[in-house]
């Protein structure tokens, strides 16, 4: 176990699948670490990895608006790119292990 996992508590994750022709996901995670929340995103495609992103928030409160304005943006219908909740854990899993 490595030390980001041995100081970070996954609160809340979700995983989101567009149907676009280059099936593009994005993982989103809020995690509470020693000195307070991160809300961490993952992306990529079937083209490849996109990119990893962090903000930093020191209270709970303040890190869930970050998650969750994210989360209603990535799936507002009127996008060029809809992304929908994925269906299932086992993608969440699939990615539980990169860090």
């Amino acid at each position: 176990m490595d030390s980001h996992q041995r100081h970070s508590e996954v609160i809340r994750q979700v995983f989101l699948q567009s149907e676009s022709v280059c099936s593009a996901w994005y993982r989103l995670r809020l995690l509470q670490i020693r000195d307070g929340y991160v809300v961490e995103k993952s992306s990529g495609s079937t083209r490849g990895r996109g990119q990893m992103e962090a903000w930093f928030r020191w209270g709970l409160e303040d890190a869930e608006k970050v998650f969750s304005k994210i989360v209603q943006k990535k799936t507002k219908t009127n996008r060029t790119r809809v992304y929908r909740m994925g269906s299932s854990s086992t993608q969440l899993d699939l990615f539980a292990s990169e860090h």
